[in-house]
């Protein structure tokens, strides 16, 4: 990032590494080619492969913008509205904070055939509830991702239980 800077640069705080790495790397090229003429040899560049990520640490901004209240809910209030805030020194107040701590993931809940559009995700954490959109890609916290992902894994696997198809057993007594 200080390369980035020192080419002036700019960039946004939730950019992955691998965002940042290219933009370097167009940037290298580019001082490249004003500097010197093209030449045979091609000087060593960074790549991907050759940077292991546990070398590499992104720093993980906080983000001051409050990115969770428009899918808050909360009894007799406006959806996504300041009153949806979680009441002050509630475990949920404290939920909240400790989310958006948490680095940002791009992440889709998909809706299931038949469903209404209007029906949202519901996600409650220590009594903070969120309403998430579905078929649409959002930024969610690294935490709500996890029990998003294994929830659907769980609801995946029990329905599989009651599948015919495969089960040799259960296809002999159908015939």
């Amino acid at each position: 990032m200080a390369a980035l800077e020192a080419a002036g640069v700019e960039y946004s705080p939730e950019a992955t590494y691998g965002t940042l790495a290219m933009q370097l790397r167009e940037v290298q090229s580019m001082q490249e080619n004003v500097e010197e003429e093209v030449t045979e040899e091609v000087p060593e560049r960074l790549t991907h492969e050759s940077v292991s990520e546990e070398k590499v640490k992104v720093p993980v901004s906080v983000v001051s913008e409050d990115y969770l209240r428009k899918y808050q809910y909360r009894k007799q209030t406006e959806f996504g509205s300041k009153e949806s805030d979680p009441v002050p020194g509630s475990k949920a107040e404290k939920m909240k904070k400790h989310l958006l701590a948490q680095p940002k993931v791009k992440f889709m809940i998909a809706r299931k055939s038949g469903e209404s559009k209007a029906v949202p995700m519901s996600v409650c954490l220590n009594g903070y509830r969120l309403d998430f959109p579905k078929q649409q890609m959002i930024d969610l916290p690294e935490q709500i991702v996890e029990i998003l992902s294994e929830s659907l894994n769980i609801e995946e696997a029990a329905k599989s239980v009651n599948l015919i198809d495969g089960d040799k057993g259960k296809e002999a007594a159908l015939l």
